[in-house]
């Protein structure tokens, strides 16, 4: 999934202008420094060389900001075909105030293949047993079975 197509181009436009601007200063830098003498040429090629590794640097973050739009564009994706899969669930609601019907110690948060998985204070537990999330119960429901 290529998308940003234009927004990239222009960042490879000033990858380019950049490293071009760098090149640049250092040019500047050998006849500054035949006709000013050292600090002349600093003067005058240092703040341009900074001026093109600002744009470079600009550049490339911005790269990174269109990548991770992308990666987070497919990750919602790939969520939403699991869910729809079945292969994953939404995290239980949390109880607060606000929000009554979120399931208290010692309610059931779901039933999993058959087995019951209640509200715990520090997580939850099945048949007994605490686990540190829903996930972990889960993961012990199916290896209880593999067992069988």
């Amino acid at each position: 999934m290529q998308r940003y197509s234009t927004a990239r181009s222009l960042n490879q436009v000033m990858i380019a202008l950049g490293w071009l601007t760098i090149a640049f200063s250092a040019i500047v830098l050998i006849v500054a420094f035949q006709r000013a003498g050292a600090l002349g040429a600093l003067v005058t090629a240092v703040p341009t060389a900074i001026g093109g590794l600002v744009l470079v640097a600009l550049a490339q973050m911005s790269l990174a900001q269109l990548d991770t739009a992308e990666n987070t564009a497919e990750t919602v994706t790939l969520l939403q075909q699991l869910v729809k899969a079945g292969k994953a669930s939404s995290p239980a609601p949390v109880n607060t105030p606000h929000n009554p019907s979120a399931p208290r110690v010692g309610d059931a948060v779901k039933t999993y293949k058959g087995r019951r998985i209640i509200r715990e204070n520090a997580g939850v537990s099945v048949d007994g047993r605490e686990f540190g999330n829903v996930i972990a119960a889960e993961k012990w429901i199916d290896e209880q079975i593999a067992k069988l």
